[in-house]
């Protein structure tokens, strides 16, 4: 169960979002929808790791003053993070991946001025200005991380950062970090090549933490509905128009275990929420991009 965290970020203060395989966000209009899906769809993109730009092709959330939370006057950074299972692509799980990220302003943008990690029970705490970079490494007990208690531990440990002084830190020299992009991987070997000589047994991570590694993002959808979809999207759309052909993709898909997990997902938030019993993809050919149309099963008076 991956879990979201954000605080000062588009009005959401100290939240933490446990996700499943399938996800619904519904709420009123300026809930925050749209900014969370924008976050996930960000954290999920390998070049976000290289940039820790806030504004691509796909994501728009802005400059700093528009991504910062506005209801707490002096607020000077937002903080995101996630946890994460990390699974190989054979499917086996190597552990778990905890990640914390605070952002502040610099010339109207988010520049990221701390970075705090955890891997092969070291947590790897990281403060960055402009010009110069600190770090620290603290022994942390992963072992008995699971799934039942990963929500708890992950609150615990980034309170933990929130509450700890900015002491006891190494620091990089500035020639070093001159005119170079900050991107994660930057940062985490210039932590490797400082370390001193009784930490190198410590095996470092290097990889892109990528939040969700296979995303399909169907909101926000303002596209209209139609009855029958003739000319339609079949790449993504920030208007939502390639929802109706992931929808008819999954559920005609001969996966079974994808389609009915899906399926379940679906139908029980239409029954909790009233609005529709089931729904049906029928395609008018055989082809990939054959039209069809999705029938919505109401429920009977």
């Amino acid at each position: 169960m991956p879990i979201l965290y954000v605080n000062n970020f588009r009005g959401f203060e100290d939240t933490y979002i446990p996700l499943k395989d399938v996800n619904f966000l519904v709420g009123e209009n300026s809930t925050g929808k749209t900014s969370i899906l924008s976050l996930i769809k960000l954290l999920s993109d390998y070049t976000f790791w290289f940039t820790f730009d806030f504004s691509t092709d796909d994501v728009d959330l802005g400059f700093f003053k528009e991504i910062v939370s506005q209801n707490n006057d002096g607020i000077k950074s937002f903080d995101i993070g996630f946890f994460k299972e990390k699974i190989e692509e054979s499917g086996e799980k190597i552990g778990f991946e905890f990640i914390y990220l605070s952002f502040k302003n610099q010339n109207g943008v988010p520049f990221i001025s701390e970075l705090n990690y955890i891997y092969n029970n070291h947590d790897i705490r990281v403060v960055l200005t402009k010009n110069t970079l600190k770090y620290k490494i603290i022994p942390i007990n992963t072992d008995a991380v699971s799934q039942s208690n990963s929500l708890s531990f992950f609150t615990d440990w980034i309170n933990s950062i929130k509450d700890s002084k900015k002491t006891g830190f190494s620091s990089v020299k500035n020639d070093i970090l001159k005119g170079r992009p900050k991107s994660i991987n930057f940062i985490k070997s210039i932590i490797e090549e400082h370390i001193n000589p009784r930490d190198q047994d410590i095996d470092y991570e290097t990889s892109i933490p990528i939040f969700i590694d296979d995303l399909s993002w169907t909101g926000p959808i303002r596209a209209k509905p139609k009855r029958i979809y003739e000319n339609y999207n079949i790449h993504y759309s920030s208007e939502g128009e390639h929802a109706p052909h992931i929808l008819k993709s999954i559920l005609k898909s001969k996966k079974s275990k994808e389609k009915e997990g899906v399926l379940k997902y679906i139908e029980s938030f239409g029954q909790n929420s009233n609005l529709f019993q089931k729904i049906t993809p029928k395609s008018y050919g055989k082809d990939r991009i054959a039209p069809y149309d999705l029938s919505i099963g109401c429920f009977s008076n």
